[in-house]
């Protein structure tokens, strides 16, 4: 958000283009909601596509045979993608005044960008899920996989980000991120080996059964690779409608909330940008390490349940605080509450077979991406009225509100499955 703001300020349209802390907010929240537009009609045909190339290896043809038959590509792409938007972002002033555009209209075309290639997490997720023998709690590999990605992002990504432009400048992050992304593309070209094909074939989860039987990967392809065949995906049992549906209202939180930390410190506290990013280095860590604690001791279903409740009362709870160790008690609340979101992706993945993986992981992405369209739009405009109307008799806290009544509402759907 900092960024956006300085960008816009500084441009050679500095007078016509400059936007208060309000505006910004706005602006922010609009990139996530273009990037997660983009996603959502991408997500679910790139899961398909994987689960396609990886089942449809003929080794007498040589048919997607090495890398291609692998995740890999998508894996690759995705990295690719993601650099290229850093660059748009680093270059946005340049390229605006070049093409006589607002800086905004780049940086929604970078989220654009962004936004059609953004599979990573769910390629990788169907890449770990492919290599867990028969047998293995899925859910709990799952949750540690996703936990120590998220946690690292907030561990290190954020908080990290956060200094290097407080001490530096706002530039540096961007090109870290962009050299990041080359790397780690070299690295799965070149190093990633193939994932489980070798892995004896996993059943669903005997716990929920199926209302409507699976497809077979080949038929009805274009049917399923689609935000609506995702949603159909999704319905074919109550196991896969409620817990989807809880997901998509927590990530609803969770993207708001996110979209607008930096803004709602500065805001309600006076926070720097990088003493809010230091702020979430709390919850990368918890995220990490307490979903397969808590599966270990409650089961899936009910550390489930105990992480969505908290995860809305520590939200409620944040939007309340009047001093930094309110908000320093807060959060580990909050992230023990965020760990809910691994465990819930880990529970909706039991209930597909093997040769559903990827386009599982493709329909809960397209599911995070429609939570994030409401979320990061709606939470960060009532936060911008919230700074608009400061000299009002409103509750400062009136975003985060709105986004803990989305995690209630999510508890008390998943609570009614048995």
């Amino acid at each position: 958000p900092k960024y956006v703001h300085l960008v816009i300020s500084d441009s050679a349209v500095e007078e016509k283009y400059r936007i208060s802390l309000s505006k910004s907010t706005t602006v922010y929240g609009n990139m996530c909601a273009i990037d997660s537009l983009f996603t959502f009609f991408s997500v679910n045909l790139i899961g398909c596509l994987s689960d396609y190339t990886r089942s449809h290896h003929d080794s007498s043809t040589g048919r997607f045979k090495g890398f291609g038959r692998t995740r890999r590509p998508y894996m690759f792409i995705s990295s690719l993608g993601l650099g290229v938007s850093q660059l748009m972002l680093l270059h946005a002033a340049t390229i605006s005044r070049h093409l006589h555009l607002p800086p905004e209209s780049v940086f929604y075309a970078a989220s654009a960008v962004d936004g059609l290639t953004s599979c990573m997490l769910s390629q990788a997720q169907a890449y770990i899920a492919d290599s867990i023998p028969s047998g293995s709690d899925l859910s709990a590999a799952l949750s540690r996989f996703q936990g120590i990605a998220i946690g690292s992002a907030f561990f290190i990504g954020i908080p990290l980000g956060a200094q290097l432009a407080t001490r530096f400048s706002s530039r540096i992050p961007l090109m870290l991120s962009a050299s990041i992304c080359v790397l780690n593309s070299i690295l799965i070209f070149a190093l990633l080996p193939g994932d489980g094909s070798r892995t004896p074939p996993r059943s669903p989860s005997t716990d929920m059964i199926d209302d409507q039987p699976s497809e077979a990967v080949s038929e009805g392809f274009w049917r399923r690779a689609n935000p609506v065949g995702a949603v159909l995906m999704l319905s074919r049992s109550r196991a896969l409608r409620v817990s989807s549906a809880a997901y998509c209202l927590v990530c609803v939180a969770q993207t708001g909330v996110q979209s607008c930390w930096v803004n709602y410190l500065q805001f309600r506290l006076g926070w720097s940008a990088s003493a809010a990013g230091s702020s979430l280095m709390v919850v990368g860590l918890v995220v990490a390490l307490l979903p397969p604690l808590l599966i270990s001791q409650l089961g899936v279903v009910r550390a489930i349940r105990a992480g969505l409740l908290l995860h809305a009362l520590s939200i409620f709870f944040l939007g309340s605080v009047n001093a930094g160790w309110q908000v320093a008690a807060g959060m580990p609340f909050f992230a023990a509450g965020a760990s809910c979101m691994p465990m819930l992706l880990g529970h909706l993945t039991q209930q597909v077979s093997q040769n559903e993986i990827g386009a599982l992981q493709g329909a809960a992405d397209t599911v995070r991406t429609i939570s994030s369209v409401v979320g990061s739009p709606l939470i960060s405009r009532l936060l911008a009225f919230s700074i608009s109307h400061a000299d009002r008799d409103l509750p400062k806290g009136l975003a985060l509100f709105a986004a803990a009544v989305f995690s209630l509402l999510g508890f008390l759907l998943f609570s009614g499955l048995s």
